[in-house]
């Protein structure tokens, strides 16, 4: 998985032109969490993930409320600025641009852009239907909200892929259980491709 992920993001690389210096920091920080990976325990990284990515979307679902009911109130709030000097408000565990880039306002968490907050609420969604030992309805409906409001189409696909791949995990077929390991790297590959896709032709990133 290391590996590709290596690969795919040189490709991207070279393929836009990228600043070459920044792309081996984003290699070394693959590399960083493949080891943390290794000498992590599975279990309490899973914990910690759902716990800080569900207090990330709940407050980005709240604040995504305000910003269209009470958007003055978002005044008082500071002001930050990305690399390309677009202005965003940071509000707790939520950002929001002060111009709107789309005809509807997408939600972003604290990451650089909605696409990106996506990938970490499928994988959060991922870990609650698949890896916890019950799910809970509450994480399960935070984060499903929170995914709708970054209008992502690459998340919206990838979560259509998830409940798919759960309707067939949840088959009594044995075939299908000795092949779940296929089931499961086959999906994560096609996740892969598709941010692949996103990043490489995505000209409206906020970054």
């Amino acid at each position: 998985i290391t590996l590709i992920l290596v690969t795919i993001l040189w490709l991207s690389c070279f393929a836009n032109g990228e600043n070459i210096p920044n792309y081996i920091y984003k290699t070394f920080m693959i590399i960083c969490a493949a080891t943390f990976t290794i000498i992590y325990r599975r279990e309490s990284f899973i914990d910690k993930y759902q716990k800080i990515i569900f207090a990330i979307a709940a407050c980005s679902n709240i604040v995504y409320v305000l910003y269209l009911l009470f958007p003055e109130i978002f005044s008082r709030f500071p002001t930050i600025y990305n690399t390309r000097d677009i202005a965003f408000k940071f509000v707790f565990f939520s950002i929001m641009p002060l111009r709107m880039y789309s005809p509807i306002p997408r939600s972003m968490g604290l990451f650089r852009e909605p696409g990106v907050f996506s990938v970490f609420l499928v994988f959060a969604l991922y870990f609650e239907l698949f890896e916890c030992r019950t799910t809970s309805i509450l994480r399960f409906l935070v984060f499903s909200i929170a995914l709708f409001l970054t209008y992502s189409t690459t998340g919206y696909i990838v979560i259509t892929l998830i409940m798919i791949v759960l309707l067939l995990n949840k088959m009594d077929s044995q075939r299908l259980k000795r092949k779940r390991n296929i089931i499961e790297f086959t999906f994560f590959l096609i996740i892969i491709l598709l941010l692949y896709y996103t990043d490489l032709f995505n000209i409206n990133s906020f970054v």
